[in-house]
């Protein structure tokens, strides 16, 4: 036995698609031998749903959740906390030392070295703050 939720998810499938209700029946039948959906299983269900997406629908009811990134610092995030070090270093003369990187680090994340994906993030934010700040700075003294 399905929900209600997922009999209505079925209902609006059907409208979207523009099917009559003789040819919503002959679908259940054909893909799930009901002839209705108060009849239909999970694995009825997931048949029919196949078959719609088939046909065309999409369910943009549900949105899957952002979850917070976990794991380790990704290689890619390492190459990208390393390349704004270096434009940190070009636009202000500074962050050219392990110190400084490892200071502005501890100041954004807490930790000298960012550990975790969440740790890196904060880090790239905080320097691509820095290089938006500096890069105008410099824009403007270049046209004053």
């Amino acid at each position: 036995m399905i929900t209600d939720r997922q009999k209505a998810m079925l209902h609006v499938a059907k409208a979207k698609l523009g099917l009559d209700d003789d040819s919503y029946r002959a679908l259940l039948t054909a893909e799930a031998g009901v002839s209705s959906s108060n009849d239909l299983d999970n694995q009825g269900l997931n048949r029919v749903l196949k078959r719609l997406g088939k046909m065309g629908f999409t369910n943009t009811a549900h949105k899957p959740l952002r979850r917070q990134p976990k794991g380790l610092v990704t290689p890619e995030q390492q190459a990208t906390i390393a390349a704004n070090y270096r434009e940190l270093t070009r636009l202000t003369n500074g962050y050219d030392t392990f110190a400084k990187q490892t200071g502005f680090n501890h100041r954004c994340c807490g930790k000298a070295i960012p550990q975790t994906r969440a740790d890196a993030i904060k880090v790239i934010e905080g320097q691509k703050a820095i290089i938006a700040r500096e890069s105008s700075q410099a824009s403007d003294l270049l046209f004053a």
